[in-house]
């Protein structure tokens, strides 16, 4: 009769003797089952256990053959639930954390037994064992069931889980089958799980700046924005911004004002329920670009536990714009000859926290030194070499760099270098290019700084050719020293310096040689500046010593022999380097005639011996010019004569001869003379003029004939070299007067000719027997007017009969 719990081992105890019964003894049998719940009756929860005895005699009483025990059972069941959930499986109910939790434990005795003592025990969120409401155990009858309680605040969490445990005790009484008293003590027991998942709060920030990037002095704008995703609602919720060093506070845009210490900015929101939150917008002024990245941090806290404590801080970086360039120039002054090359090099660097883009360099007075570079980041060097060629005078060169950020700031550097150019330039000139013996001429030598550095001392030497002497004492510089054909200057300013631009200028007389040549005089100068000296610039003039000479000219005077009279002219040219100051002229003349006169008269005439002198034509009047003949002057006389033969064919010449002319240094010039050879046969033609103009592209020929005997035409020819050999015909024109005995005029265009070109012509007359006769040649020129102005014209001489 023991009580047995569902699951327990039962054992009988027992012994039997080995092979047969005998009548009369007694054995036992012992063996152990165990209580299955499966195979339990539903009703009364009793055990029977019946037992049947066999022999192999006969029974006389088989009644008794057949024994069974009943056994009691006793077990008890608790079905825990959390808030009302059985919450055997998890995740059970969603509690917010620090609500209030209700588990309830319902306790049946399943059994056949009363049991005593019945208590539930179960572990509260930390694990401590509590005992369940009501603490003191309590009896349940079989099949009664009894509530218990505990109610606790939510206190994990995540997933949480817990086991409630119930015992209780279950007392038999009873004899057994030989009546032997037996009490049996039990206690059963049971589990059940229950799980509930804990609510928690989930507070978020996230901030975010604008604008970025921002530059040094800007007002930036952080915004924040906070929220609890929950479940659960968050208590206590802080937000704490930390402002980074480089910014002060401005002030709330939106939302409500925070406690400040020093960089920190908190604001207590309090109480934040599910899927509530806010913003919170401030501004800052950027005092400093610190790094070129400043951060802001911030922080939201609760006292209710977080999910996710990861969003609960954000940092936002700024990138502080710094833009910042600089330009080396290099070297920064440089000392050169005119006419050298100067190099520079120029090193960018960005001093900026921002990549620049475009970065341009310009240099007005270098262009070659001009670059643009794509972009250049922060702290990036670009460095290059320019030069500009040929440089003739001195200057600051300045280059400028440019840089935009990325904001569209600009930043600009400057940085200059000099350049000094040193050099002079020396010019030497001679008043008389062509001198005479003995002739005293004046040099002049011009120094100029043609750098822009003052030079100090100059230097000048003076070498003369042997065949020129220096006057003693003519320099309007006295020369620090002579030595021979050299003259030397050391200090040609006498300690002034020869300033930038400015001109030294000194002369110096020479008496030249007596001997014609050629002689050279060569000048060389050299300045000091402060690390050196400047090239040797040099010039060099030469003094050619001519003897005096003269040119005669003769011609007949136009229109030629009229009534029987002609008229000579005589010109005489000085050609040489002196002026003259005696001129005697002698005429000889031979042929039927006699001089008459001329203008100036001579001072000899003897018409029987045909000769005419003139003691000087330097002396006044009425003999003379009353002047001295200059170099390249002209004195021009005509002489006028009697034909004194009634021939129509004849001839005479007459000749002009300058002989013993002198110079002012007493030099004597070269004999000089020109005949004029007069063959009198008559022409076809008796020409008055042959004239020429340019006009526009073209050239306008004139010609007029006294009387045309037995002319056929003109043919007329042009050469572009002055020479009859190169003439070619451009036309021919046909004579107007032919048996008339009287003249015409012509005229002709020449269309052909370059306007730019000067042109010599021929006039060639032909007769009805084709005898042709040349007359003299005429030049035009672009700029001539009258082309017989510029023509020296000879003419045939034709005698009429009166």
């Amino acid at each position: 009769s023991d009580a047995v719990q569902v699951g327990s081992t039962v054992t009988w105890n027992g012994s039997y003797p080995t092979g047969r019964i005998i009548s009369g003894t007694v054995g036992y049998i012992t063996f152990t089952v165990k209580v299955d719940q499966s195979y339990l009756p539903s009703d009364d929860h009793l055990i029977e256990n019946s037992l049947v005895i066999t022999g192999n005699l006969p029974d006389p009483t088989p009644s008794d053959n057949t024994f069974t025990e009943t056994t009691p059972i006793a077990d008890i069941v608790v079905e825990k639930a959390t808030n009302g959930d059985d919450a055997d499986a998890v995740t059970g109910p969603m509690i917010n954390f620090g609500d209030p939790v209700t588990w309830t434990y319902q306790v049946t005795n399943t059994g056949s037994i009363t049991l005593t003592g019945v208590q539930v025990t179960d572990r509260d969120d930390v694990g401590n064992l509590v005992v369940i409401t009501p603490t003191v155990a309590i009896t349940l009858s079989p099949g009664e069931t009894m509530i218990f309680t505990y109610v606790a605040t939510a206190s994990a969490t995540g997933q949480y889980t817990n086991t409630a445990t119930v015992t209780g005790t279950a007392t038999v009484g009873g004899v057994d089958a030989f009546g032997n008293a037996i009490n049996s003590t039990t206690t059963v027991t049971d589990t059940d799980l229950s799980h509930y998942i804990a609510a928690l709060a989930d507070v978020t920030i996230v901030k975010s700046d604008s604008p970025d990037p921002v530059t040094l002095g800007e007002v930036l704008t952080y915004t924040l924005v906070y929220t609890n995703n929950g479940p659960a609602g968050a208590s206590d919720v802080t937000i704490t911004d930390t402002l980074p060093s480089e910014v002060t506070f401005g002030g709330m845009v939106s939302g409500s004002s925070p406690t400040q210490s020093g960089q920190s900015l908190t604001w207590n929101i309090g109480s934040l329920g599910n899927d509530l939150g806010g913003s919170l917008i401030f501004t800052v002024t950027v005092d400093s670009a610190g790094t070129g990245t400043i951060t802001n941090s911030v922080v939201i806290t609760t006292s209710t536990p977080d999910s996710d404590p990861s969003n609960n801080d954000d940092d936002e970086p700024t990138t502080v714009e710094s833009p910042g360039i600089t330009i080396s120039k290099t070297p920064d002054l440089q000392t050169i000859e005119t006419g050298q090359p100067v190099t520079f090099t120029i090193s960018v660097t960005n001093t900026g926290n921002v990549t620049l883009s475009p970065v341009t360099v310009t240099d007005v007075l270098a262009s070659s030194c001009d670059r643009t570079f794509g972009s250049l980041a922060a702290t990036a060097v670009q460095i290059y070499a320019c030069n500009v060629s040929n440089v003739t005078a001195g200057f600051t060169n300045t280059a400028v760099v440019s840089g935009t950020s990325p904001s569209g700031i600009v930043v600009t550097s400057t940085d200059s270098a000099e350049v000094e150019v040193v050099g002079l330039e020396v010019e030497k000139m001679v008043n008389i290019a062509n001198a005479a013996p003995s002739q005293i001429v004046t040099y002049t030598i011009t120094i100029t700084n043609i750098g822009n550095v003052t030079l100090n001392p100059v230097r000048i030497t003076d070498t003369m050719d042997t065949g020129l002497a220096y006057i003693s004492n003519s320099a309007s510089v006295t020369p620090s020293s002579i030595n021979g054909q050299r003259l030397v200057w050391n200090d040609a300013t006498a300690g002034a310096g020869l300033a930038a631009d400015d001109t030294l200028q000194l002369t110096l007389l020479a008496k030249v040689t007596t001997i014609t040549g050629t002689y050279n005089n060569v000048v060389v100068a050299t300045g000091r500046y402060a690390t050196g000296s400047t090239t040797p610039a040099s010039d060099s003039v030469p003094v050619v010593v001519k003897d005096p000479a003269v040119e005669v000219t003769k011609g007949v005077a136009s229109p030629g022999a009229v009534n029987n009279i002609i008229t000579f002219t005589i010109r005489i040219t000085n050609t040489g380097p002196s002026t003259l100051d005696q001129v005697p002229l002698f005429d000889r003349f031979v042929g039927p005639i006699e001089y008459i006169g001329g203008t100036p008269p001579a001072n000899s005439v003897d018409n029987t011996n045909k000769v005419l002198s003139w003691d000087d034509l330097t002396q006044a009047g009425p003999n003379g010019f009353g002047q001295n003949l200059e170099p390249d002057d002209m004195f021009e006389l005509t002489t006028v004569f009697r034909i004194t033969t009634n021939s129509n064919t004849f001839s005479m010449v007459n000749t002009a001869e300058v002989t013993g002319a002198v110079d002012i240094f007493n030099n004597t010039a070269r004999d000089a003379d020109e005949a004029v050879t007069i063959d009198n046969e008559p022409t076809a033609i008796e020409l008055l003029y042959f004239k020429g103009v340019h006009q526009g592209e073209n050239t306008i020929l004139n010609w007029a004939t006294a009387v045309e005997i037995d002319n056929f035409g003109f043919r007329l020819l042009r050469s572009t070299t002055a020479s009859r050999v190169d003439a070619v015909e451009i036309a021919f024109v046909p004579g107007q007067g032919l048996g008339t005995g009287s003249g015409a005029t012509y005229t002709y265009t020449d269309k052909s000719v370059d306007p730019y070109q000067t042109c010599t012509y021929w006039l060639v007359d032909v007769d009805l027997n084709g005898v042709e006769t040349d007359h003299p040649p005429l030049t035009v020129t672009p700029t001539d007017i009258d082309g017989g102005d510029n023509t020296r014209l000879y003419l045939p001489l034709i005698l009429h009969d009166e």
